[in-house]
Parts: structure tokens; sequence; C-alpha cells
């Protein structure tokens, strides 16, 4: 199992930020929903900016969780 291997929160919670950054795959499902008309437009604008946001977030929350444990590069 996946939770063996994790060794603190910080690990775990910087790769649950990583999974949720990727946001393309979500754009490209979030596309064919609206085209096949399984969801409005109106939730089709709310999900791309939700998307867009956490993709953005992504990268400042990794560096907050990493700072000063060894995978810092700023601590080496």
């Amino acid at each position: 199992m996946l939770v063996y291997w994790l060794q603190n929160w910080r690990e775990s919670a910087t790769i649950s930020a990583l999974i949720n950054a990727c946001g393309l795959m979500e754009l490209i499902i979030l596309n064919i929903g609206l085209e096949q008309g399984v969801i409005t437009p109106t939730l089709f604008t709310i999900m791309v900016i939700m998307a867009v946001i956490t993709t953005l977030m992504a990268s400042p929350l990794i560096a907050f969780l990493l700072h000063g444990t060894s995978y810092d590069k700023s601590s080496a």
C-alpha cells in the first residue's frame, strides 16, 4: 500500500498537492462533458476556474510543505 512508504504528514500532503495539480486532464474531461451536454456552461466555468487556481496553488504549497526538510534546495 501507498501509506506504508510515506514517512510523515509533509510527504503525504506534498503528494496530495502534486496529484491535485494535474489540471490538464480535468480540462479535457470538462470539455468532453460540455460537448456531450452532461454539464452546463456555468458548471464548466466554475470547474475550469477551480482547476486553474488549484494548479497555480500547487507550487507555492509544495515549497511551503518542503521548507526545512531534506528535499528543500535552499537548506543545502
